[in-house]
């Protein structure tokens, strides 16, 4: 079970807050896609662009309060601070919000089992990021993230400087997860 932080009640409490024609669910999966949509589409080549804009602006499309849009970025402004703090933020959220599908696979590994991994797997990271520059690391499940997300806060205290990293991640079982796990890297 995931214990709620005074950061996932916040978001959770200003998501069920908004546009009551739709479920908590229905934003949160929205919010995920319009957020993955709009990062997405900074890289991407036109074409895909387009598509990107396309399917953002048919979710937009489906709000009948479109301050529930408008308010998007502020949660996003929520979860990009808890994700920098070392937290799989949208993981647990899914998880409080009971979204994730045990049927079809989807668990989120509990962030100190996944820190205990990073600190097992991991350390000799220091010294293999001073002698490369840089550390690969992968999300065996391309779930949330939270995998991905558990190693930063072992380095800061050796001071190594955490270069910028992507986390690609292969279509699974749901791909609202997917997005999620892009998001959060």
């Amino acid at each position: 079970m995931t214990v709620e932080t005074p950061e996932t009640k916040a978001f959770i409490k200003r998501l069920q807050a908004l546009d009551r024609s739709k479920s908590t669910y229905e934003k949160f999966r929205d919010f995920c896609e319009m957020v993955y949509c709009a990062y997405a589409k900074l890289t991407a080549d036109p074409e895909r662009a387009e598509v990107l804009e396309a399917r953002y602006m048919q979710i937009v499309g489906t709000y009948q309060d479109k301050d529930t849009v408008r308010a998007y970025p502020e949660l996003l402004a929520m979860a990009w601070e808890a994700v920098n703090g070392g937290q799989d933020f949208l993981g647990s959220v899914a998880s409080i919000l009971e979204v994730l599908d045990a049927r079809n696979g989807q668990f989120m590994t509990p962030q100190p089992v996944a820190r205990m991994m990073a600190e097992m797997l991991l350390h000799d990271a220091g010294e293999i990021i001073e002698k490369q520059g840089y550390i690969t690391l992968n999300e065996p499940a391309a779930g949330t993230g939270g995998m991905v997300l558990a190693p930063p806060p072992m380095y800061w205290p050796r001071r190594a400087t955490i270069p910028p990293w992507t986390c690609w991640c292969r279509p699974s079982t749901s791909a609202r997860f997917v997005i999620i796990c892009a998001i959060c890297n």
